[in-house]
């Protein structure tokens, strides 16, 4: 089985790149389409999409779309595997780092304001074909 990686950042919820789920999913399907083959890899098997637990999508939404798009795509037979990672804030008072919690609105150290520093992002990560 031949590996292909990628670091295809296609941001889901923030900047110039902002779409909805099917847009996004249709972005990474027609990426897959042209650069896949360049690698060698005709059929893709795997695709890992690592995302945020503050993403603004659902994953119901972006598998609905996924199952409803590979049709007809080198990707139609693929699984798609999400790696899930959480939300992180800064405090801005004291620098304090931790896990976001939900209805969480200040620093749990020092009750400083806080600021989403990591886990909005929806990627597409790895895929793997032959």
């Amino acid at each position: 089985m031949t590996l292909y990686y990628t670091t295809m950042k296609i941001q889901m919820n923030g900047g110039k790149n902002k779409m909805h789920g099917f847009a996004w999913v249709n972005e990474v399907l027609n990426r897959i389409e042209k650069s896949a083959p360049e690698e060698g890899v005709t059929k893709v098997h795997m695709i890992y999409i690592v995302r945020g637990a503050l993403s603004h999508y659902p994953k119901d939404e972006i598998e609905f779309a996924f199952h409803t798009l590979k049709k007809g795509t080198i990707c139609e037979d693929a699984d798609l595997i999400f790696e899930d990672k959480p939300g992180i804030v800064r405090c801005l008072k004291c620098k304090y780092e931790n896990e976001w919690h939900i209805y969480e609105k200040q620093c749990e150290k020092c009750n400083g304001p806080i600021e989403i520093i990591s886990g909005q992002e929806t990627e597409l990560f790895k895929i793997e074909g032959m």
